[in-house]
């Protein structure tokens, strides 16, 4: 066994290296040295950057004979997670595997094989493209989009 004031010695060693491991990133901001990217003082631009006013987005909507709108989820078309679906709806958007037509057509086949729900008072799926104020959206609650661009549309057969 070591005695008590070596023992000591080496806590405050491996103490104050921790130190000066944990306070390293601060050290970027001092001075004339160029900023890099690390863990947990970030400059990566998702979370330094500045947001846009208004934020796009491609997805599906469902109508109503009365003009209610309904967003369409990812179920519809992926079998995967949600990120799966939003990829998914890119490639359409792209023109890949038979453009937003195809996704419109799958789309409204599934809400057609539905039950019950609002699924079974809808009479139109449109693929859009809308922009969306997500300050309004969180803060407000106000869900409606700045602008909006229909990429397709279809009727749901019934």
């Amino acid at each position: 066994m070591l005695p008590s004031r070596i023992r000591q010695a080496y806590a405050l060693l491996i103490s104050l290296g921790l130190c000066v491991v944990v306070a390293q990133p601060v050290r970027r901001h001092l001075g004339d040295a160029q900023v890099r990217d690390s863990f947990p003082l970030s400059t990566f631009p998702m979370f330094s950057k500045a947001r846009p006013a208004l934020e796009p987005a491609t997805y599906l909507i469902a109508l109503e004979g009365d003009g209610t709108r309904h967003f369409v989820r990812y179920t519809h078309w992926a079998s995967g997670g949600w990120n799966q679906g939003r990829a998914q709806v890119h490639r359409y958007k792209k023109g890949r595997a038979g453009g937003p037509e195809a996704l419109c057509e799958l789309v409204a086949g599934s809400l057609s094989e539905v039950p019950s729900g609002w699924p079974t008072q809808a009479v139109e799926v449109q693929m859009v493209w809308g922009e969306y104020d997500v300050e309004r959206w969180f803060v407000e609650d106000y869900q409606l989009p700045a602008a909006e661009t229909t990429l397709a549309r279809c009727e749901v057969p019934r």
